[in-house]
């Protein structure tokens, strides 16, 4: 029973640790891109998607 308790804490754990790192990543992705401020329409699509990825990832549950 404890080994059940234990595998199913580790799992959640990785879930976690990956939400954080996603966040970690969009938030420099967010700095790094618009510290430029820019305007480009195509620049801006671009980042989105990214975003959109990295959430798709979070979803899927991989672990980055």
């Amino acid at each position: 029973f404890l080994k059940i308790v234990w595998d199913k804490y580790l799992k959640e754990q990785e879930k976690k640790d990956a939400l954080a790192d996603i966040v970690v990543k969009t938030t420099l992705l967010w700095e790094e891109r618009y510290s430029k401020e820019s305007q480009d329409d195509k620049e801006i699509r671009q980042f989105m998607q990214e975003i959109r990825d990295l959430v798709k990832d979070i979803k899927n549950g991989k672990v980055a």
